[in-house]
């Protein structure tokens, strides 16, 4: 039985499903308005002094480790050899990471990864990956698409309450899923996609409190936002109901049917009603849907993950508790002297005009004293120390992760904290590259199957023989197969390289490179490039071309395949004339005669000449 898919049966599952998100959420707030503190924004207080800020250090620290960079792939066939006869799916693969690599360099996506990666340690980051015109080609008749990525605000996202798993794939994934988002009627009222009568309806008394986190708009609104004639529309992905195209055929290129839901006054202005803005629509996405879901840690049967911060939120507030306790006792600390309040007025005078180095004549010095109230005691200093060891080995925050340097710890304590701590952050940013991954593979799943998708490309794919990319299936690639292609991130472009490490793997690179260099072109038969781009994408450098000229390395690889062809001709036409040599001398009979005795041979002559006289 499939999903219900009336406008009124998806406004309450929409409903329904931000409901169960809010139980997830809304404490995840409080977190936020800690980690801001009481300057950031006036209103947004967090309820509680912060005087221990372990959610802005524990981002300062990892931050860097899971989103520094723009992204780079490398895109394979499990079958390189297929061919259209035009290309091959090698040539494919090599095409599509090239433009993926080129997307991410030009739309700079490490800005919106960074952005996400913020809500992946506080709870999950959400991404939605479409396709847009690519910039500068308004009014072409044949508009290019490019791969578009936006990262969607947690409360602009929700998925179905019953789901264990957050992956549409699995036999208890969500059945529905959906993001919101707002648009000016006028807009919508002029494209002809949308039903003009549902939008100016739905227009009239649109509430967009929802969508701005309790503040609404027009007159009485907290910020003195006008209203700006919007309306807010749900787009529901339903992975169950497939929407037949056109001529009727299966599409490889759309799994399920959108939804474009938006609320308003009924008329009578009593209740709430929901309508279809435009009509269901193929959804032209990956299989598993146009969202990604970035999450730290799995929880059992629930689709939200587990954000590190707020699975150490409970302790981190115990520690700024007692902080806070402390700043208190400390601000309250006094330390004065007293004496006979009858007899010692005078000498208190004295007392708190002397200064340092001078000498004070006091009537009755014996007695005055010295008292200390307040203040931090040894106790309490020592809990506070234990306390955020605590809360350091339950985030995995080591004073190695944070740049320091610490004695007191043998070589071999140092090296076994050391690993503790990097299998931890290993584990976040496998996590988050993970997700990272699945937005590459989407994009490279609009790029394999959009006939608008066209890249010209640069660089590596260049060198390759490979200029552009054009997508789309066409006659004589029914064995192309989207699901044959392999798509790997490289973990080091993302990463913050520091000047002495980024040193280090310089100089591996050009030791290796100058150690290759002579036997480069005298093995033809080995794809030096292939290696050597291996090298330099796990050193996270840069592109092999920026220092290896392949067309020359082609060049003297000709040459001395030449040289060996020319050196081997002359070794053969030596041999053949040597054997030619040893032939002759083994046959005698071939060749005339000559006697070795000539001045004899005469004589024998003479001789007989007498004897006949």
């Amino acid at each position: 039985m499939t999903l219900r898919v009336t406008p009124d049966n998806l406004k309450s599952e929409v409903e329904a499903a931000v409901k169960f998100r809010e139980e997830y959420s809304k404490e995840t707030r409080k977190l936020v308005q800690r980690y801001t503190g009481r300057f950031y924004r006036r209103g947004r207080e967090p309820d509680e002094p912060v005087v221990s800020n372990h959610a802005y250090e524990f981002l300062s620290v990892l931050l860097p480790a899971v989103a520094f960079d723009n992204p780079r792939c490398r895109c394979t066939a499990l079958d390189p050899n297929i061919s259209d006869g035009y290309s091959t799916m090698g040539d494919r693969a090599t095409a599509i990471g090239a433009a993926l690599n080129q997307w991410s360099s030009d739309d700079e996506i490490s800005q919106q990864l960074g952005d996400a990666a913020v809500d992946f340690f506080f709870s999950w980051a959400v991404f939605m990956i479409t396709t847009a015109d690519k910039p500068g080609t308004k009014g072409f008749e044949m508009v290019p698409q490019k791969p578009y990525l936006m990262h969607l605000m947690n409360h602009h996202f929700s998925l179905d309450p019953e789901a264990k798993t957050n992956n549409p794939l699995s036999h208890d994934g969500p059945r529905h899923m959906e993001h919101m988002w707002r648009a000016d009627v006028d807009d919508l009222m002029e494209d002809d996609l949308y039903n003009s009568d549902v939008v100016r309806d739905l227009a009239e008394e649109t509430d967009l409190t929802e969508y701005n986190e309790g503040v609404s708009r027009g007159p009485g609104n907290p910020l003195d936002i006008p209203d700006r004639h919007e309306v807010l529309v749900w787009d529901v992905w339903v992975p169950e109901i497939q929407t037949p195209s056109a001529d009727g055929e299966y599409d490889p290129a759309v799994n399920g049917t959108i939804f474009s839901l938006a609320r308003g006054h009924h008329p009578g202005g009593m209740t709430k009603k929901a309508e279809f803005i435009r009509d269901p629509r193929p959804a032209y996405c990956p299989p598993w849907g146009p969202y990604v879901i970035a999450g730290a840690y799995k929880v059992p049967g629930s689709p939200y993950p587990l954000g590190p911060l707020v699975a150490t939120a409970e302790e981190a507030e115990r520690v700024n508790a007692h902080e806070a306790s402390a700043a208190l006792d400390a601000a309250n600390h006094k330390n004065f002297a007293y004496g006979k309040s009858a007899t010692n007025a005078g000498d208190a005078n004295r007392i708190k005009q002397i200064r340092h180095g001078d000498i004070a004549l006091l009537d009755d010095p014996e007695t005055i004293g010295q008292m200390e109230i307040g203040g931090v005691t040894n106790s309490r200093y020592q809990y506070l120390e234990h306390a955020h060891e605590s809360l350091n080995r339950r985030s995995g925050l080591s004073d190695a992760m944070r740049g320091q340097v610490m004695g007191g710890s043998t070589a071999t304590e140092s090296a076994i904290a050391q690993s503790g701590g990097e299998s931890r952050k290993a584990w976040l940013t496998r996590s988050f590259r993970n997700a990272i991954s699945k937005v590459f593979r989407s994009a490279a799943w609009y790029a394999f199957y959009g006939e608008d998708f066209h890249y010209r490309l640069s660089g590596d794919a260049q060198s390759g023989g490979v200029v552009e990319y054009r997508g789309g299936l066409y006659s004589g690639m029914d064995d192309f197969n989207f699901f044959d292609l392999g798509l790997v991130i490289d973990p080091l472009s993302i990463e913050h390289t520091s000047a002495s490490l980024l040193q280090q793997r310089v100089t591996r690179a050009y030791e290796a490179l100058a150690g290759s260099a002579p036997a480069m072109s005298q093995t033809p038969w080995i794809q030096w490039r292939e290696p050597l781009r291996a090298l330099f994408e796990s050193l996270n450098i840069g592109e092999i071309d920026d220092w290896l000229d392949s067309s020359k390395l082609a060049q003297s690889q000709e040459e001395y395949v030449q040289l060996q062809r020319e050196q081997q001709a002359q070794q053969q036409m030596a041999e053949q004339a040597k054997l030619k040599s040893v032939e002759r001398r083994d046959k005698p009979a071939d060749r005339p005669v000559k006697s070795v005795f000539p001045a004899m041979a005469n004589a024998r002559q003479i001789g007989q000449s007498t004897l006949a006289g």
